[in-house]
């Protein structure tokens, strides 16, 4: 919910947020980036696969999550409002 009242707080447009995905190349990672994507929002999937869709290829960064020290690099270079 801190997320939602970040975007109602600042009045920004989605465009404007980052939203990083865990797992976006999976069955519901995939799923989401499209809502997302379709409605605006920039985002960044942190997946050690490949997306299963070539569009959602400019998303993905290749990441291990259980590989802490690339995981927080990755984050930082994303400086994400949310991470799902």
């Amino acid at each position: 919910m801190a997320a939602c009242d970040e975007f109602r707080r600042t009045g920004a447009s989605v465009s404007q947020h980052t939203i990083v995905i865990t797992g976006g190349s999976g069955f519901i990672g995939t799923n989401l980036i499209q809502v997302l994507a379709d409605k605006g929002h920039s985002i960044v999937n942190l997946d050690i696969r490949a997306p299963k869709l070539s569009a959602h290829r400019k998303f993905w960064v290749e990441v291990d999550i259980r590989n802490a020290d690339r995981l927080a690099d990755a984050l930082a270079a994303a400086n994400p409002h949310v991470v799902v």
